[in-house]
């Protein structure tokens, strides 16, 4: 027993494949000392055998290994004005004794247990983990812990599953990541994108683009196209899954990019293998992006597939922003929104620590 009430150690195999990581433990585990022994335990059970992963398979623990009083906030400071003399900088946060103990036994706990999959559940979990803060932006996405490199999948905590029960079918399907990474860990993929190129070479791949849709058959492009002050930025072309062209139309303080002639001709190549008879485009939220090549050129893709509203169709109870699509479809998936200071899409969720 200390100043922070009564510690819960871990449980399961030493030599688990799989570690799963809590954020705290519950009344019920403080009260039997052992961890994921309450309802929330229950639930990740079921959850994990839904994925097909068995309890008995894991070695499960806490990021920090006591009950807070009043909440895990109390563990962190949540402006400069609230930090004390008690307080300790780790990994970008102001936190307290308890946190702190907590990452040095369960950094102790990683490296002993060697497990290739940590299944993070929660969000102070991932925190401690990989760094990362904002559970509703990062769950699903394939990282590393920072000691050992071992694959950490995100996903949230039994107790906010309880509160929303229509969270446990992706909570389940970033465990059943977990599962696959355990034997096919996900190679970091060979990016081939081409940005902002020379006018002769954005100009080559269209028209190399367009041979294969007349010569080859069917080709499926994705399509993504960036506005700003009701004007087209730019317009990114993907036709593979590591391929991509990305060409711009104005830069920052809205300078153009081409020259008259020369972004007439990249429209023109545009509007030729867009509106081909074998390309089908496809992209997310997509009637949108149509809309604005009608206002702004004057034509539309012929054949299009909008990925937001086949996944509304499909399960219109779930999010539907484009980081969460892509979280349950994309083999190799890591959110990248914050990336380049965007708001994190998690609706409220994202700065959660619970």
């Amino acid at each position: 027993m200390n100043d922070w009430g009564r510690e819960v150690g871990s449980g399961g195999k030493v030599e688990a494949s799989v570690m799963v990581v809590g954020d705290h433990p519950g009344r019920e585990e403080i009260g039997s000392g052992q961890p994921f022994s309450g309802q929330g335990g229950r639930l990740l059970d079921e959850m994990l055998r839904e994925a097909g992963i068995g309890r008995g398979e894991c070695y499960l623990t806490y990021a920090v290994k006591v009950m807070p009083k009043r909440g895990v906030e109390e563990w962190f400071a949540r402006s400069k004005k609230a930090v004390t003399g008690d307080h300790t900088e780790i990994q970008g946060k102001m936190v307290l004794e308890p946190v702190m103990r907590g990452l040095e036994k369960l950094e102790k706990e990683v490296r002993l247990v060697k497990p290739k999959v940590i299944l993070a559940v929660g969000n102070v979990a991932m925190w401690a983990l990989t760094g990362k803060w904002g559970i509703g932006a990062w769950r699903g996405s394939l990282l590393e812990d920072r000691w050992t490199g071992a694959r950490v999948v995100p996903t949230y905590a039994p107790e906010s599953v309880m509160k929303q029960m229509k969270m446990k079918g992706i909570v389940v399907h970033d465990m059943r990541r977990g599962k696959f990474e355990l034997e096919n860990r996900t190679p970091e993929p060979k990016w081939e994108f081409q940005i902002g190129t020379s006018f002769e070479q954005t100009m080559g791949t269209l028209d190399w683009l367009w041979q294969k849709a007349e010569f080859d058959g069917p080709l499926t492009l994705g399509v993504d196209i960036e506005t700003a002050q009701c004007h087209i930025t730019s317009i990114g072309v993907a036709w593979s899954e590591t391929e991509m062209l990305w060409i711009p139309f104005l830069l920052e303080r809205m300078n153009v990019y081409w020259g008259e002639v020369e972004e007439k001709e990249v429209v023109w190549g545009l509007y030729k293998l867009f509106t081909h008879r074998n390309v089908i485009c496809t992209g997310h939220n997509f009637g949108y992006d149509c809309q604005y090549l009608l206002r702004r050129w004057g034509w539309m893709p012929k054949k299009v597939v909008d990925t937001m509203l086949w996944s509304h169709t499909l399960s219109n109870w779930e999010k539907k922003s484009l980081a969460y699509v892509a979280s349950k479809h994309c083999s190799h998936y890591e959110f990248w929104k914050n990336i380049r200071g965007d708001k994190e899409e998690a609706e409220g969720e994202s700065d959660d620590v619970e």
